[in-house]
């Protein structure tokens, strides 16, 4: 029981730490980066909605975002509400 818990507790602060990870590169313009590493964060979960949210905030911020990245950047953003 006790396992599980800690599991959980580790998978969710390593999510926080994707989800931060993701943040820095953003501001970077790395976006490549941020994609991967939300990858990562969705292996792990794919029911937090701020990973969703970043996903979005990738699409969004890159500049070079074709119209299929920032509609599904869109799809994104309905999946986290």
């Amino acid at each position: 029981m006790t396992e599980d818990v800690d599991l959980d507790m580790r998978k969710s602060l390593l999510v926080q730490l994707y989800l931060n990870m993701a943040a820095t590169y953003i501001k970077l313009d790395h976006h490549y980066l941020a994609y991967e590493v939300l990858g990562d964060a969705m292996k792990l979960s794919d029911k937090v909605s701020q990973i969703y949210l970043r996903l979005a905030q990738v699409a969004l911020s890159n500049k070079s975002s074709t119209i299929e990245q920032l509609q599904e950047g869109l799809k994104n953003i309905n999946k986290a509400i």
